[in-house]
C-alpha cells in the first residue's frame, strides 16, 4: 500500500504557451489597447530576427466551449443549495481565467479576463437571447433593480479566481522539488488540475439565483453585445465591464458566456442544523438502572441497603459512575470476590464464576492491578460482560457456521499459493534448460517482450526502505531504457530490425558469411561499436524549422514557474 498523501494546490494564478512570455513588468501594446505584445527572435540564414506578435485578448473572444466546463456548485436548477457556501464553477484548462488577459502579473495577483456573478432572481432581471447582431446571451438589468447590489467589485476578481491541482506527496518537502513536479503534471496529467471561479456573494435561505460568467474587461464587454467590429483594436480598452464607484446606465446589459440557475435551501446547511442542538444536562433515570448489591450471592459479606448504577450504552453528557457508600465495605468485597474467582485455579478446582477475560489476557487468576481486575471485581462491569457473554451462547452456531466459512477461504488462498510455487518452479526449471546457456545477444532479443517491465535497481540494496532512499522519488530504470541510451538502439531489437536480419535473409546474405548468428552479431558488433545506427538527416540549408522557431520564444515557452503566495498557495510567476 502506497503512504504518499493526497495533497491540493492551489495557484494564484497560471499562464501556459506563449502567454509566458508576457513579462511582469510589461505594458500592454500601445498600438492595440486590448492585446498584449511579445517579441519572438530565432535566425534566418544566420541573420537574427525579432519578430513582434499580438496576442489575441478578452475583445476577440465571443463564445466559450460549454465541454470546458467541468463543474458547477451548486448543479443547474439545484433547491436546497446552502445559502452559507459560495457558487463556483470549474474549468478544464488550468489556464483558462487568464488565457486572455493583456495585462502583466503584480506577484500573486493577476486579474482574469472573466469572472463569476450571481444575480438575484427577480422583476428587473432578464436574459435576452443572441442573435445575428450579437453573439452572445445577454443579462439585462432593469430599474427598480440596483446594479452594484447584485454584481461584484472587479478589482477584487483576481482573489475569486484560482487554479487547483491533485497530486500526492510523500518525501517531496523541497519548495523547488514541489514547483517542478507540479510542473510536469500541469504538461503531462491535465486531468488533475481545474481552474475555479468563486462568487463571494452572500446568499438569503429560499431566493433564486442566476449564476453568470462574465467579461471583466470593457473589451470583453464590448465583443460580447455585437459594438466591436473586427479591426476596431483602438476601442478595445481594458477599463472594467463596471466600476463599482458608478452605478452604470440602466438598463444595463452584460454578455454571459455561460450561465445556470439555482435556489439557496431555507432549511440551512448541515453545520447550521447541529448547532441548533442543545444539550440536556438534567436527563433523570437517563443512562442508568439501579442495581441491588446488597445480597452479592456466594460471599460471606453482606452490604446491607447498597444500590449502583448500572451504566447503559447511551449516557447523557456529564454522568459518571456511582461511588460505593463505603470504601471499606467496597474494599472487602473486592477482597471476598478475588479470593472466589482465584479458587477455579487451584489443583482441586471448584466451581465459581466465570473470570471474565482470561484466555485474551492469559491469566487464570485476577491481578493486582489493570483492566482484568477492575472488569472482573465491579459487579456493574460482570454484569455487561455476561450480557455479552449471553449473545455468544445464543449465537453461538451462527459464529461457528461463520468461521468455518472463514477457514473454506483460507483453503481457497492456500491453493492460490501452491499454483504460484508450481508455476514459479516450473518457469525456472525453463530458465535454466533454455535461456541461462544462451549468449547475452541472443538473451536480449528473446526477452525484449518484458525488458519494459523488469527494473535495473542497484543489486547491492536489499532492504526495501534502503532501496526507496537510495532511488528518491524517481521510478528504477527499466532494462529497455538501458537498452535504448546504450549504443545498442532499440530499434536493433525491433521484431521489423528482427525480420530483415534473420538468418538466411536479405541482410544475412549480404553482410555476413553462411552460418554466422546475424542477430547476435548485429548485437554485439553495435555494443562494440563496431557498426553505429544512421545518423538523424539534416534539414537543407536555408530553412527554418518549426524547433527554431519556438526556440525564439525562450526558455519562457516551456518553463512553468511558481511562487509560493502562502503556506497552502502557490502562485505561478510567468518571470
Amino acid at each position: 500500500m502506497s503512504d504518499a498523501l493526497a495533497t491540493y494546490s492551489f495557484l494564484s494564478w497560471l499562464r501556459e504557451g506563449v502567454g509566458t512570455a508576457i513579462a511582469p513588468a510589461q505594458p500592454p501594446s500601445t498600438d492595440v489597447p486590448g492585446r498584449a505584445a511579445v517579441n519572438v527572435a530565432f535566425d534566418v540564414n544566420g541573420d537574427h530576427v525579432d519578430v513582434g506578435l499580438h496576442l489575441y485578448g478578452p475583445g476577440d473572444v465571443v463564445g466559450i466551449d460549454p465541454r470546458l466546463v467541468v463543474r458547477t456548485v451548486p448543479h443547474h436548477q439545484s433547491t436546497d443549495f446552502e445559502p452559507n457556501y459560495f457558487p463556483a464553477i470549474e474549468f478544464a484548462p488550468p489556464g483558462l481565467p487568464w488565457l486572455f488577459t493583456p495585462l502583466p502579473a503584480a506577484g500573486e495577483q493577476l486579474l482574469p479576463w472573466i469572472c463569476l456573478v450571481v444575480v438575484r432572481k427577480q422583476d428587473g432581471v432578464a436574459f435576452e437571447a443572441a442573435d445575428a447582431k450579437r453573439p452572445l446571451t445577454v443579462l439585462r438589468i432593469d430599474a427598480p433593480a440596483r446594479p452594484l447590489d447584485e454584481l461584484p467589485d472587479l478589482g477584487e476578481s483576481w482573489a475569486w479566481a484560482h487554479g487547483h491541482v491533485s497530486w500526492s506527496s510523500s518525501d517531496i518537502n523541497d519548495g523547488d522539488a514541489v514547483r517542478a513536479e507540479l510542473a510536469r503534471l500541469l504538461r503531462e496529467s491535465p486531468g488533475q488540475s481545474v481552474s475555479r471561479l468563486v462568487c463571494p456573494r452572500i446568499l438569503k435561505a429560499g431566493e433564486q439565483y442566476y449564476a453568470c460568467v462574465v467579461p471583466v474587461f470593457d473589451a470583453g464587454l464590448k465583443a460580447g453585445l455585437g459594438e466591436l467590429a473586427p479591426g476596431d483594436d483602438g476601442l478595445a480598452t481594458l477599463d472594467f465591464a463596471w466600476k463599482s464607484e458608478t452605478p452604470p446606465t440602466l438598463p444595463f446589459r452584460l454578455p454571459v458566456y455561460y450561465h445556470w440557475e439555482f435556489t439557496a435551501g431555507s432549511a440551512g446547511d448541515f453545520e447550521s442544523l447541529v448547532r441548533r442542538i442543545t444539550a440536556r444536562r438534567e436527563l433523570p433515570g437517563v443512562g442508568q438502572r439501579p442495581m441491588d448489591v446488597s445480597d452479592p450471592g456466594p460471599t460471606d459479606l453482606e452490604m446491607p441497603g447498597v444500590v449502583l448504577g448500572l451504566e447503559g450504552a447511551l449516557q447523557p453528557p456529564g454522568m459518571h459512575p456511582t461511588p460505593w457508600p463505603n470504601e471499606t465495605a467496597h474494599t472487602e468485597f473486592q477482597t471476598e470476590l478475588a479470593k472466589i474467582l482465584d479458587a477455579s485455579a487451584t489443583a482441586v478446582p471448584v466451581v465459581a464464576p466465570p473470570l471474565y477475560g482470561q484466555f485474551p489476557a492469559g491469566r487464570d487468576t485476577v491481578p493486582a492491578d489493570g483492566w482484568l481486575r477492575e472488569l472482573n471485581l465491579d459487579p456493574r462491569n460482570r454484569a455487561a460482560a455476561a450480557f455479552g457473554t449471553t449473545v455468544v451462547q445464543e449465537q453461538q452456531e451462527q459464529l461457528m457456521a461463520s468461521a468455518w466459512a472463514q477457514l473454506g477461504e483460507l483453503r481457497k488462498l492456500n491453493q492460490v499459493l501452491q499454483r504460484a510455487q508450481l508455476a514459479r518452479s516450473v518457469t525456472a526449471a525453463a530458465h535454466d534448460k533454455h535461456l541461462r546457456t544462451l549468449r547475452p545477444a541472443p538473451l536480449i532479443a528473446v526477452s525484449r517482450p518484458v525488458l519494459t517491465r523488469i527494473g535495473t535497481p542497484d543489486p547491492s540494496i536489499r532492504d526495501v526502505s534502503a532501496l526507496r532512499a537510495g532511488m528518491g522519488n524517481a521510478p528504477p530504470r527499466t532494462f529497455y531504457r538501458v537498452l535504448a541510451d546504450s549504443t545498442i538502439t532499440a530499434g536493433a531489437l525491433s521484431p521489423a530490425f528482427q525480420q530483415i536480419a534473420r538468418p538466411g535473409g536479405p541482410l544475412a546474405r549480404r553482410l555476413f558469411a553462411p552460418g554466422e548468428p546475424v542477430r547476435a552479431s548485429v548485437v554485439e558488433r553495435l555494443n562494440a561499436k563496431q557498426i553505429v545506427a544512421a545518423s538523424p538527416r539534416a534539414a537543407p540549408d536555408g530553412t527554418v524549422a518549426m524547433d527554431a522557431f519556438t526556440a525564439g520564444l525562450g526558455d519562457k515557452y516551456e518553463r512553468v514557474r511558481y511562487e509560493a503566495a502562502t503556506s497552502d498557495t502557490l502562485s505561478l510567476d510567468p518571470g
